[in-house]
């Protein structure tokens, strides 16, 4: 799907594309989806394109720490009230049921899943 909706040139007026985070950061989400257009396999669906906002995503993604979290959060914060480039509908979570014999569970935020890869057994 991405062949035909990651060209500036497919005309559409919503599509529903899903988007899951390859690390645990706001620049993956914000940075990516609402980034530089570009014409082939352009992860910027909406085309949304104000530079305004692109001096500010710069800006936070130059950020460390807790600053750079407050950064992106008014930055989301003011993308979605303003411009609404993404109707966010689900933000799946998951449930897991886990052996007393398990050990070296870990469970980061971005994966929302056992992490097969610190897992040990008792």
């Amino acid at each position: 799907m991405l062949t035909q909706i990651g060209k500036p040139s497919t005309k559409y007026d919503m599509v529903l594309f899903g988007w899951f985070a390859d690390f645990p950061d706001p620049w993956d989400f914000i940075n990516i989806l609402f980034g530089k257009v570009t014409s082939e396999n352009n992860q910027n669906v909406s085309q949304f394109s104000v530079p305004a906002i692109t001096r500010k995503m710069r800006a936070a993604a130059r950020l460390r720490g807790q600053a750079r979290l407050a950064a992106y959060a008014k930055l989301d914060d003011e993308i979605m009230r303003n411009y609404a480039p993404w109707i966010p509908i689900s933000v799946p979570n998951a449930r897991e049921f886990i052996s007393a014999r398990v050990g070296c569970y870990e469970a980061p935020a971005f994966l929302a899943a056992l992490d097969l890869a610190a897992v040990c057994l008792k």
